[in-house]
């Protein structure tokens, strides 16, 4: 089971907190952060070498707050990873590299507070808690004119001893907690977090989608090799067990008639979604074919101008040809559109495609799925989507993708 986090301790029963080992992971968290102080100091002196301090200072506290929460604060985006002296202007530009500066300044207030709590409240504790040992070398406790020189008599000192360690245990885990709050807000901050975590995610789907568009690929084939190829077996040995009843048994032929146009009906059904998974075309000739097809089976004139004509990763053929196909279809539905026209060409930012047709306008996303799923397709490929569809018309979606999608050397 994790183990509390010390701010919750601090809203929990004291007594809990001190017998747990927060206070002494605390207590090494604010001596670990006097000790870095004295480098602080050093470099606020040597004031122009600051901010690499400030780097590495930050690099430390990311960890060693681990004393204090149990969770490391998350760090900087992959762009300001490397040390400052590799790069200064890049740092300095960011809001992260002042953040880190102003955490760097706080650190050593909060390593100037932490001194006095050590030279005030643990010197107290200590010189208590020694109090009875001091008649056993021949010396007494002392205060004022008050002097004790009997052990027995020194056990309620020690026992106020305990009672002003558990207080300094106690308000070094406040400040401890305190100062990671703060580190945590300066140099942990959620943007840097939500970088990192974009970068990840955009990883994962791009092999999201390359494992997709090969999963299809696989059951395409599978259907391909396997069923269809087992059922038309089947019908080619109907056929020809029913050229030998036709002449033996005819009564026996409607009922073999049956089976044979069940089994073509499964063949056209396995046909059908094979072609509905992705195109032969598509698969064989590439993208501009595939769309030269769609609009020869266009009820209505389909423009189509691809060039330079190149082959795109499998996944991305596959989505632009989803997206043209749904373009094609909502324009037909709904929009009444006279002519619909298909623009696909290489950019000096990646590619560009261009959707329109004259039909009616009036298309927004809220409308229907078409659009919807549009937007998902091209975010997937980490493009941008720009429609632009007045009541009346014509309709323009204007898709910008990155040109990684570019199969290289790869013509058609």
């Amino acid at each position: 089971m994790r183990p509390a986090s010390p701010s919750r301790l601090l809203r929990a029963n004291p007594l809990r907190v001190l017998t747990s080992p927060a206070p002494w992971s605390a207590t090494v968290y604010g001596f670990s952060g006097m000790l870095l102080a004295l480098p602080t100091m050093i470099f606020i002196a040597l004031f122009p070498l600051l901010p690499v301090w400030a780097w590495l200072l930050s690099a430390i506290e990311r960890q060693r707050v681990r004393l204090v929460d149990h969770e490391s604060i998350p760090g900087p985006p992959v762009s300001l990873e490397i040390p400052p002296w590799q790069h200064v202007p890049a740092r300095l530009a960011s809001a992260l590299g002042w953040r880190e500066i102003a955490g760097t300044l706080l650190h050593l207030i909060f390593a100037a507070l932490t001194f006095t709590l050590w030279t005030f409240g643990l010197t107290l504790a200590l010189t208590l808690l020694l109090a009875p040992f001091l008649p056993l070398f021949g010396s007494a406790f002392t205060v004022g004119d008050w002097r004790l020189d009997h052990p027995a008599a020194t056990i309620p000192i020690a026992v106020l001893g305990i009672i002003v360690l558990a207080i300094f245990l106690y308000a070094q885990l406040a400040l401890a907690v305190l100062q990671a709050m703060t580190a945590k807000v300066l140099i942990g901050s959620r943007v840097e977090e939500l970088e990192q975590q974009v970068t990840t995610l955009a990883g994962e789907r791009v092999a999201l989608v390359d494992a997709f568009e090969a999963e299809r690929r696989r059951i395409e084939r599978d259907l391909h090799d396997g069923p269809q190829q087992h059922l038309a077996g089947a019908a080619l040995h109907l056929g020809l067990l029913r050229s030998r009843l036709e002449q033996e048994q005819p009564d026996l032929l409607p009922g073999l008639d049956s089976a044979h146009d069940e089994i073509e009906r499964a063949l056209d059904a396995i046909r059908a979604a094979v072609s509905g998974l992705r195109p032969r075309i598509l698969i064989e000739k590439g993208l501009a074919a595939a769309l030269i097809d769609l609009a020869d089976r266009s009820p209505v004139p389909v423009k189509v101008d691809v060039g330079p004509v190149v082959r795109f990763s499998d996944a991305a053929e596959a989505s632009l040809y989803s997206i043209a196909t749904e373009f094609v279809a909502n324009s037909l539905k709904h929009s009444g559109a006279r002519q619909i026209a298909i623009t696909l060409g290489t950019v000096p930012d990646g590619v560009h495609v261009l959707l329109s047709d004259d039909g009616n306008g009036g298309a927004a996303p809220d409308r229907g799925t078409g659009l919807i799923g549009i937007n998902h397709r091209v975010t997937l490929l980490r493009g941008t989507a720009e429609l632009n569809s007045p009541i009346g018309g014509p309709t323009n979606l204007s898709i910008m993708l990155p040109s990684d999608i570019i199969r290289t050397g790869a013509h058609a």
